[in-house]
């Protein structure tokens, strides 16, 4: 059986029927984690957010009585839903309606396959309104994506 020696002096033996033993797995799983971070430089060892992706539809223009709906992909088994950000208010002018997720295909969808979120928006009265859509886990603070729209209601 030969041996490898790493940069810390421990011993990794490299015949097959060595890693069979659970202390030489455990020896080497150890080696891993501890010389892992320290091979970091430190500046990529802190964790900023990641960055949000945003994307802005082209301005909604409806008519009092008007309604349309706002089509989002999403995939529910990531843990990553959206949802309408009404941390500045909701508009009191437009009436949003949340039509959940819907799965795509026929009878059987695939498991794991993407689906649509839907909202429907029907306009009251003459105003203008920012919408901020955002995919983020229910347990997470930040969204890793969102969705701005403009309605103008003249």
């Amino acid at each position: 059986m030969g041996v490898i020696r790493t940069a810390c002096s421990a011993a990794i033996p490299t015949s097959r029927s060595a890693f069979a033993q659970p202390a030489s797995a455990l020896l080497l799983a150890g080696l891993l984690v501890t010389t892992a971070p320290s091979a970091m430089p430190a500046a990529a060892q802190t964790s900023p957010l990641p960055p949000v992706m945003r994307s802005t539809a082209a301005p909604l223009r409806l008519a009092p009585g008007e309604e349309t709906t706002i089509v989002l992909e999403e995939n529910l088994t990531t843990g990553y839903a959206w949802r309408l950000d009404t941390a500045s208010g909701a508009p009191s002018c437009v009436v949003i309606t949340d039509l959940g997720h819907q799965q795509r295909g026929g009878n059987a969808p695939a498991i794991g396959a993407a689906g649509l979120h839907r909202w429907k928006l029907r306009a009251q009265s003459v105003c203008h309104a920012d919408l901020r859509f955002v995919y983020q886990r229910p347990w997470e603070q930040h969204p890793v994506r969102e969705h701005l729209v403009s309605v103008d209601v003249r």
